[in-house]
């Protein structure tokens, strides 16, 4: 076997890939050697795969060689470590980031790469695959695995059987309904699509996580040699507590199915294994165990049909899992959800976000709305509803939809676990602590609030903590300063932060260093600058990446002056970071967000002269309006 990493400085010139060549008893063979021939900037993220006969291949990511910031390499070699040609360059498209490479190999040699491309698919990163012979010639160009393109969908893993047939797994940005979340798509030896259940693997792009809460995210995948294959991620549900390793075996008998960026109609039969997809029906296959469909866009509606037996249904905001008949049927990126019990003893479970959930029970329905997504069960005899997190609300009508007003009890009364406000009994009674620390959680950490953390917040708010204090805490919280950090890679960037430097930016967060500080070192930053390299180009980034805004010809052609007769770039960026116009659009950031409204001339000329005589910061700002009695009237009502 081959053991491949990166090593800074011993290639000459900082990181570089290097690798060291072990026979089966675990002995080393030879010496560790470095893979990468351009020793320039950083080489990094490597991978390997072996063939039967001990030949292997190398891939790494390679920082400015492509012409355009990072981009995919690799280099073949033969079993006794010779190599078999110099490095090649894998991507097709050079312009901005190609990273995160994976590679793997068949028995006969032939190999496929896979890595994150950004801004190629058309929103953030997409994944991309590039078939390779035994010879090491490409089998045509980089195709695009994701047909789900918005937002990111990145940290690719490939995993390849005997025959060549391989399966590519990612992590998708809000696919799933809840941050990111594990997705996988499988291929054939010739680089076609599986069609259909028989041919095994995974058919179109499906979700392979069940569970939604928080990140599912970098997938691991490895495969036998029928092409049985196991998916491995990481699992945080949240944000600031640990993760645990989740698996999902998959075997031949996923049928799949991926909409339109139009209106598609999927409708289910679990008793006669019907499939009714925009009008056209198909049987589910022999060996189907697994029903998947992706809306990809659009307003999509799904239709899924028990059976007389018992059917198992968990609900979401544009997604369901139904058990039934031996089937499996998942649906994802769906507004419209319908799902019938078709009699038996049913139970449905409806698994609410942490912003407003609105239930209502009929007699005898249920159904949830939220953010533009509807999800309904018909004829379930017992259903439960979750709130996790945010104010919401469960209304229990009569047939004709109005609220329950009759004196005999409701006929289809859901268990509510959670915070609810609802008819039934009332959950808030004006102002608390409790909805206080709710909004706190969603506004400055843009979650549901965990229970210990919770717990733990609320019992020092009840001893006299003031709302000011606590505040402060969160919004200079390393989990926060880890979400401005991540933000200011994409934005600034243009892409995902490694583990390496956004720990180390966290760590200089919390021993003090300001996000006016973290911001001027990124913009001033050398793979900043590569994007930027004109004085006239840095001036429209600033404009761009700080105001919000294209330049004014005059501001535009004032700033260039400026640096053309030798002001620093550094410089330069903190006249834009401390401008009124800045402070004015952060501080009008925190009343929109916070306040629902525009920020009042009052406390705008307030604020700015706050900040102005050195009283306090942009940050400072946000945590009084977060503490103001006006958040803490609207949160509690």
């Amino acid at each position: 076997f081959v053991v491949t990493w990166t090593s800074f400085g011993q290639d000459g010139d900082l990181d570089g890939v290097y690798m060291q060549r072990f026979n089966r008893f675990g002995d080393a063979v030879g010496t560790e050697t470095r893979v990468n021939q351009n020793v320039a900037s950083y080489q990094s993220d490597s991978d390997v795969a072996m063939d039967g006969n001990g030949n292997y291949v190398v891939t790494w990511q390679s920082f400015g060689q492509d012409g355009s910031a990072w981009g995919i390499y690799g280099r073949r070699y033969a079993a006794n470590g010779t190599p078999l040609g110099g490095e090649f360059l894998v991507n097709s498209s050079t312009v901005d980031d190609q990273i995160d490479p994976a590679v793997d190999m068949d028995r006969s040699g032939d190999f496929v790469v896979t890595w994150s491309s950004f801004g190629q698919d058309g929103s953030g990163y997409g994944v991309y695959a590039r078939r390779y012979n035994s010879a090491g010639v490409a089998q045509g160009g980089a195709v695009q695995v994701n047909t789900t393109t918005l937002d990111y969908q990145q940290h690719p893993d490939v995993a390849v059987d005997f025959d060549g047939n391989f399966t590519v797994t990612w992590t998708s940005w809000n696919q799933d309904g809840d941050r990111n979340g594990v997705f996988a798509r499988s291929y054939n030896a010739d680089g076609s699509d599986v069609a259909n259940a028989s041919q095994g693997g995974i058919q179109g792009e499906v979700q392979v996580n069940t569970s939604y809460l928080g990140d599912q995210m970098f997938p691991t995948i490895s495969m036998d040699a029928d092409g049985d294959h196991v998916i491995a991620w990481m699992s945080r549900p949240s944000q600031t507590g640990g993760a645990d390793i989740y698996l999902q075996r998959f075997t031949p008998g996923i049928m799949g199915f991926t909409g339109t960026s139009g209106t598609d109609i999927l409708t289910f039969n679990a008793a006669t294994g019907a499939v009714i997809f925009n009008g056209q029906t198909y049987q589910i296959e022999p060996g189907t165990t697994t029903l998947r469909f992706d809306g990809a866009g659009g307003n999509d509606i799904v239709n899924f049909i028990g059976t007389a037996g018992s059917d198992v249904a968990t609900l979401r905001a544009g997604s369901v899992a139904m058990q039934s008949n031996g089937f499996v049927a998942i649906a994802t990126n769906v507004e419209t959800i319908n799902v019938s019990g078709g009699g038996g003893s049913d139970s449905a479970t409806f698994e609410g976000t942490s912003s407003v959930d609105q239930l209502m029970a009929g007699p005898d329905y249920t159904q949830l709305s939220v953010a533009g997504f509807t999800t309904k069960a018909t004829g379930f005899s017992q259903v439960q509803a979750n709130g996790n997190g945010g104010l919401d609300q469960a209304l229990m009508v009569d047939a004709s939809g109005k609220a329950w007003t009759s004196s005999t009890p409701h006929p289809n009364v859901p268990v509510l676990n959670g915070t609810w406000q609802t008819n039934i009994a009332s959950a808030l009674h004006g102002p608390s602590n409790q909805a206080f620390l709710t909004g706190l959680y969603q506004e400055a950490l843009g979650r549901s609030p965990d229970v210990g953390g919770f717990n733990g917040w609320l019992t020092q708010l009840d001893a006299g903590m003031s709302r000011e204090d606590v505040a402060n805490k969160f919004w200079h919280s390393r989990e926060r300063a880890g979400q401005v950090i991540e933000e200011l890679y994409q934005n600034l960037l243009g892409r995902g932060s490694d583990k390496r430097g956004r720990e180390y930016w966290i760590d200089r967060t919390m021993a003090g260093m300001t996000v006016e500080d973290l911001t001027i070192v990124f913009v001033t930053s050398t793979e900043y600058i590569s994007k930027h390299s004109s004085n006239s180009s840095y001036v429209d980034a600033m404009y761009r990446d700080i105001l919000g805004r294209q330049a004014d010809t005059a501001g535009h052609d004032h700033f260039v002056q400026q640096l053309n007769q030798g002001m620093t770039r550094e410089a330069l960026a903190g006249v834009f970071y401390n401008s009124t116009e800045m402070r004015t659009r952060l501080i009008d950031s925190y009343y929109e967000d916070f306040l629902d409204r525009d920020v009042d001339s009052t406390s705008l000329d307030f604020y700015l002269g706050y900040i102005a005589s050195g009283e306090g910061d942009t940050d400072d700002v946000a945590v009084q309006v977060l503490a103001s009695d006006e958040f803490f009237s609207n949160i509690s009502n």
